[in-house]
């Protein structure tokens, strides 16, 4: 009778994996054979957090899931892929936005900044830079020199692309910024969808990301005077990084960083207008600056 059920010979195919055996003792079964009960348990599948993850048994999808469009990503969750469900190939059903600040006139007073029409506001200054090998449009601005200073881009009221985001929370939409804050400390960094456009200050109502003096970034869903806010974890340094908000259309937002998610908040959600918007303000007697790449959104609807 064999003692183990790990055996290694046979050698195992190639590219196979190793299941988890449980047996009990051995025992005398109604025909008199001596035998004893095994079970064998394949690993789960882990997604990817930053390290890489390990196969194994997918998740089961939900309820609806299938309806919606939703794909297994590589992080281990169901999501429609970026810009709508696979197969949803008309545009009666999504809307896309983008801006790589490579066409568009630096005109502040007549929200003419990029190709959708943002708008600057606040101390300092602002204008296109030279892009760079992986970034080939950037819109820098400054928050001015004085203690206190801050600067804001926003889409405006009078954009064409601002009137869509309202109710953000009960639609199904994903939007990326992709930002550079080169010095790393004294300064309030602010990025997101807010209901005003007050340069270096959190928002009453918004979804935004924000970091103080180089701390870590704080996940942030506001509405009526109260906030459900998350630690992400993520320190904040003086390199690009895409920083992203979805919505699955149900309530649920939830943020991610370089393509990992870092929260998930289902309270708090604004129900008004929202503004797309970056925002710096300097704490020290210096300059402080914000480099943007690009935005991107995309939001489900129906024509």
């Amino acid at each position: 009778m064999p003692t183990n059920l790990n055996n290694s010979d046979p050698a195992a195919p190639a590219n196979s994996k190793n299941v988890t055996w449980q047996s009990g003792d051995w025992y005398l079964d109604a025909q008199g054979r001596t035998v004893r009960n095994a079970s064998a348990y394949i690993p789960e599948f882990t997604g990817d957090s930053g390290s890489g993850g390990a196969s194994g048994i997918v998740p089961a999808p939900a309820a609806g899931d299938a309806a919606a469009g939703k794909f297994l990503k590589a992080d281990g969750t169901f999501a429609v892929p970026p810009g709508g469900s696979v197969g949803q190939n008309s545009r009666r059903s999504f809307a896309e936005f983008y801006d790589d600040f490579i066409a568009g006139l630096v005109g502040v007073a007549t929200a003419s900044i990029g190709a959708l029409g943002w708008r600057a506001g606040g101390n300092g200054s602002d204008g296109k830079i030279q892009g760079e090998a992986d970034h080939p449009g950037i819109y820098e601005f400054r928050s001015g020199s004085t203690n206190g200073n801050s600067r804001i881009l926003w889409l405006d009221a009078n954009a064409i692309t601002a009137r869509p985001f309202t109710a953000l929370g009960s639609r199904e939409w994903t939007a990326e910024f992709c930002v550079r804050f080169p010095e790393n400390t004294s300064h309030f960094s602010i990025l997101g969808f807010r209901d005003d456009t007050t340069a270096g200050s959190s928002p009453t109502e918004g979804i935004v990301f924000d970091s103080t003096d180089g701390g870590n970034w704080f996940a942030r869903t506001k509405s009526g005077g109260s906030q459900t806010s998350t630690d992400t974890g993520i320190a904040k340094d003086a390199d690009f990084h895409v920083f992203e908000i979805r919505s699955d259309g149900s309530g649920t937002i939830t943020f991610h960083i370089d393509g990992a998610q870092v929260a998930s908040h289902n309270a708090n959600v604004p129900a008004g207008g929202q503004h797309p918007s970056v925002s710096i303000k300097t704490n020290t007697a210096a300059h402080r600056l914000a480099q943007f790449d690009y935005f991107y959104m995309n939001y489900s609807l129906t024509r």
